[in-house]
């Protein structure tokens, strides 16, 4: 899911439909080579996908949408 997995910081990412690709990205982690951050999705999910902040954001459009 690239809206929560970063490249190298909290994941590997392969190109969807793609044995090979996918392949390649767990080769890439069962071997160690890339450093990630065991934390790095979810402090992602809790600054970009807040409750509190989307919830308002929705408020927002809809009002504006009613302009």
């Amino acid at each position: 899911i690239p809206e929560l997995v970063r490249e190298g910081e909290s994941g590997a990412l392969a190109e969807p439909g793609d044995p090979s690709d996918l392949a390649l990205a767990l080769v890439r982690l069962v071997e160690g080579r890339l450093q990630l951050d065991p934390l790095a999705a979810r402090q992602r999910i809790e600054r970009d996908f807040n409750i509190t902040r989307t919830s308002a954001r929705m408020v927002e459009l809809f009002r504006e949408s009613r302009s």
